[in-house]
């Protein structure tokens, strides 16, 4: 059972990286957005 918890919280680790990488891609895409617009 501890085992099964452990390899859960691992995954847990990942995948809050995984959505910390995505927010910073996602702010640097919103600080891009307005200026691509812009050029049209």
């Amino acid at each position: 059972m501890n085992g099964a918890i452990e390899e859960l919280k691992k995954s847990l680790k990942v995948y809050e990286r995984k959505l910390g990488e995505h927010e910073k891609d996602w702010e640097r895409w919103l600080e891009k957005g307005p200026i691509i617009e812009r050029n049209k």
